[in-house]
């Protein structure tokens, strides 16, 4: 079963730009950006008609029934943290 892996930044902005306009602060600006990040694998059975259906999802059409499909069959787990199989 392949995964589809999304990832979201859940912090907030100020304070990365700001520890990224400083030098001193970058290394500081990296962690505080991966502590914040939400990642969501989701196992896929047929991921070619999910690329599909996304892919004409930029041309006006809609994957929302093949994600609704997949997500039945499915199994979704949570990473924050390194928290491993946290559930959604």
């Amino acid at each position: 079963m392949d995964k589809i892996i999304r990832r979201q930044f859940l912090g907030s902005w100020v304070p990365f730009l700001g520890l990224c306009i400083s030098v001193i602060g970058i290394p500081i600006a990296i962690l505080y950006y991966k502590q914040c990040m939400l990642i969501v694998e989701e196992g896929l059975e047929n991921p070619s008609a999910f690329l599909e259906a996304y892919r004409a999802g930029r041309r006006g059409g809609s994957c929302e029934a093949v994600i609704k499909q997949n997500s039945t069959q499915a199994s979704s787990r949570c990473r924050i943290f390194g928290a491993e199989n946290a559930s959604i």
